[in-house]
Formats: structure tokens, C-alpha cells, sequence
């Protein structure tokens, strides 16, 4: 029988059972960056998901961009069947000159495109003094709004679209050219000097950093309560 003195632990319990939800428990996850088109940038990101609260937050910390330029960053996505929102997601991957297509030296937003797949979430648009930023936000994962595509294939999204998180590849833009190549193709680079903002110059694809199970999480969780009582 629940009474009242017990109440609490079932309550906190329930909660944190729910909290299993698709989302699964506190996660963190992390993508290492990895240099596109010989912009030598680097650095990495960082990923939280409280599914209590159902939201992404979001750290990263990059060097080596162009001083005092804006960078656009995105969580890209591949899904499969039609491509649109609600189908199983596909594992991204960070493209490699090997796709550039018009073999313009670069590779392209659109050109990498069919390897880390659609913008999902916007990150936003980070200013890099000194060649260097750290950018932090939090997300919430049941706004639509905050979800879809001004690329690609231009669709909405949901938060859950960015599910398996695993799957996902975050990619920051912009990017100086001299316009020596790229004269009559398609594309960022397309002959002319100047600063390309769409122009990827970093990808990571993110993994998982192991936490405890959400078994250990819900005990130590009890415990604490139990211990609060007792203490009453």
C-alpha cells in the first residue's frame, strides 16, 4: 500500500521511468571536428539531452575559422524512404573531396549534402574573433518551429527527427575563396573572390560518451529522496 509517507519515492520513481521516453535517459554526447576544404579549422562539440525537460543543449567550441566573420552552424541528417519527417534516420557521414562533384576543388554545401543529409536543427550564427569561438544553447526539442530546412530539400521537421542523435553530423560554414576556380559551375565556388558563407569548413559526426545506466541514475535518484525522509 502507497501512503503518504512513501509517496514521494513512487512519484520520483514514475518520473524518472517516464523520463525513459524516446528520447531515453540523460545522455551526453560528442563530435569531433574535422577540417573541410583546407580551412584548417578544428575543435569539437558537445551535446546534452534532458528528456525530462525535452531539451538540446548544445557546446561548441571551435579555432582556426575566419577572424570576425559570421559561421552558420547546422545539425544535418539523412532519412530514409521519402525523406521527410517521421521516417527511420540514416547513419550521416562527413563528406570527403571524393564528392565534389565538378571537381572544383571544394566541396560544396549541396555537394555534401547526400553524406551528412538535409539541415535539421540551426544552430544559429556564431562570430569568430580571433579565429576562435564558444558557443552554447539550449533547445527545445518539441518546438517545431526551431526545426527544418532553408537547403536541401526544404522540409519541416520535429525534434525527433534528430533521433538517433548518433546518426547526426553538425557542420559549421563560411569560408574565404581568391575565385581562381569554380568559373562556370554551380555553387559556392563558382570563379568569383569572396567570403562564402554557406561554404562547409568543418564536419563531426557525434557518438554517444557512455554515462551510467539510467538503473544506477533511478536508484541513486530513490536513494537520495529515501535519505531526505529519514532525515524528516
Amino acid at each position: 500500500m502507497i501512503t503518504k509517507r512513501t509517496l514521494p519515492v513512487a512519484t520520483l520513481f514514475a518520473s524518472l521511468v517516464c523520463a525513459t521516453n524516446a528520447w531515453g535517459v540523460h545522455s551526453v554526447y560528442r563530435a569531433d571536428l574535422t577540417t573541410l576544404n583546407n580551412s584548417g579549422v578544428t575543435g569539437y562539440a558537445m551535446f546534452e539531452v534532458n528528456p525530462v525537460t525535452r531539451t538540446l543543449s548544445v557546446e561548441v567550441n571551435a579555432m582556426g575559422l575566419e577572424p570576425d566573420m559570421d559561421h552558420l552552424m547546422h545539425l544535418h541528417g539523412l532519412i530514409g524512404g521519402d525523406g521527410t519527417s517521421g521516417n527511420p534516420a540514416v547513419d550521416s557521414q562527413t563528406p570527403t573531396l571524393a564528392d565534389d562533384a565538378d571537381g572544383d576543388g571544394f566541396v560544396e554545401v549541396f555537394e555534401g549534402l547526400p553524406q551528412y543529409g538535409d539541415i535539421i536543427l540551426t544552430l544559429g550564427t556564431q562570430t569568430a574573433p580571433g579565429g576562435s569561438f564558444a558557443y552554447s544553447e539550449t533547445f527545445d526539442l518539441d518546438d517545431d518551429s526551431l526545426f527544418g530546412s532553408p537547403v536541401g530539400a526544404m522540409m519541416d521537421y520535429a525534434g525527433d527527427d534528430l533521433l538517433p542523435l548518433e546518426f547526426r553530423e553538425i557542420v559549421i560554414h563560411g569560408l574565404t575563396v581568391d575565385g581562381s576556380v569554380g568559373a562556370g559551375t554551380d555553387g559556392e565556388v563558382d570563379g568569383t573572390a569572396g567570403y562564402k558563407a554557406v561554404l562547409p569548413v568543418a564536419a563531426g559526426e557525434i557518438y554517444q560518451v557512455p554515462e551510467p545506466t539510467s538503473a544506477v541514475l533511478m536508484m541513486l535518484g530513490v536513494a537520495g529522496v529515501v535519505g531526505g525522509l529519514r532525515r524528516r
